[in-house]
């Protein structure tokens, strides 16, 4: 095999996981609050390419505010609002990870992340 297809190959196994990290429409209301968010990967088990998948997408949240905030991740009517993860109290310059909640079909999962101050 030549250099470009060994390149190809390898951007081609690598396409299902950025398809699935790109699956998440989310609503941020941050109330001005200085948070970054980005979705880090998954938990779980599951196969790429498959229509549904036990999968779980993980939203990485970090607190860059000079104060302590609660964020609230909260599912779209269309997904599981009964796995929807607790609030959770993220402290000044700390990070935390959330399950995002919903059915995992080829469909991008919509949820809304609130986050206030303390």
């Amino acid at each position: 095999m030549n250099k470009n297809m060994l390149i190809f190959c390898g951007l081609a196994i690598c396409l299902p996981v950025t398809a699935m990290a790109d699956g998440l429409d989310l609503d941020k209301q941050l109330n001005g609050l200085d948070i970054e968010t980005e979705v880090v990967g998954s938990s779980g088990g599951g196969s790429a390419g498959t229509a549904t998948t036990s999968t779980t997408q993980m939203l990485q949240i970090t607190n860059n505010a000079d104060v302590s905030v609660t964020c609230e991740l909260q599912p779209r009517p269309a997904e599981a609002q009964s796995d929807a993860p607790p609030p959770t109290t993220i402290e000044p310059g700390e990070q935390t990870s959330l399950a995002v909640p919903g059915k995992y079909t080829g469909a991008p999962l919509q949820a809304k992340l609130v986050c206030e101050p303390q």
